[in-house]
C-alpha cells in the first residue's frame, strides 16, 4: 500500500497549486497539506506567475518550488503561457497540469513543455498526493531537467 505522506527524511515538498475554483482549491490544498506538503496556492494564471516572480525575487531561488500542479483553463494566463514566460527559471521544477477537457494538441503542446503530466478532473483525492509524490521521485532520480524531454504520463 503506498502512503500519502512525504518521507520524514525530507523536508516538506514545496508545491504550488494553481486553481480558479476556490472550492476546488481549498480541497486540494488541505488534501496536500494533510499529506505533508507545504502548499502555496494562486486563483488564476497571473497568480500563478507572480507567486513563482516574487518567491523567486524573495529567496533568490530560481526553482523555489518542488513542483506546481495547476488547473489548465484559468483567467488571465493559460498555464502553458505561463510555463513558455517562465520556463528559464523552471528549468528542472516538476509541472503538472489539471484539466477537465484537453484536446490532444494541448496535451501534445504541454508535453512539448516538459509537462510531466496532465491529469484528469474528477481527481480522485486519495491519488492525488502519491501521484505527485511519485513524480517528485522519478524527478529527483533523473540525470537530466525536465525539459529534456522527461517521462510525460496522462493520469
Amino acid at each position: 500500500m503506498m502512503s500519502n505522506r512525504a518521507p520524514p527524511s525530507r523536508s516538506p515538498a514545496r508545491i504550488l497549486l494553481a486553481e480558479d475554483d476556490s472550492d476546488l482549491r481549498t480541497l486540494f490544498a488541505l488534501t496536500l497539506q494533510d499529506a505533508g506538503f507545504e502548499v502555496t496556492q494562486a486563483c488564476d494564471g497571473k497568480e500563478l506567475l507572480e507567486r513563482l516572480i516574487d518567491d523567486a525575487t524573495e529567496e533568490g531561488d530560481p526553482a523555489p518550488f518542488d513542483i506546481i500542479l495547476s488547473d489548465i483553463n484559468m483567467p488571465y494566463f493559460n498555464p502553458l503561457d505561463v510555463i513558455i514566460g517562465a520556463r528559464r527559471r523552471l528549468t528542472t521544477t516538476p509541472i503538472v497540469l489539471m484539466t477537465s477537457f484537453a484536446d490532444a494538441q494541448t496535451r501534445e503542446q504541454a508535453r512539448r513543455l516538459g509537462v510531466r503530466a496532465v491529469l484528469d478532473k474528477p481527481l480522485r483525492l486519495d491519488e492525488l498526493s502519491p501521484t505527485l509524490l511519485r513524480i517528485l521521485d522519478d524527478w529527483r532520480c533523473e540525470p537530466t531537467s525536465c525539459t529534456s524531454g522527461g517521462a510525460f504520463a496522462e493520469l
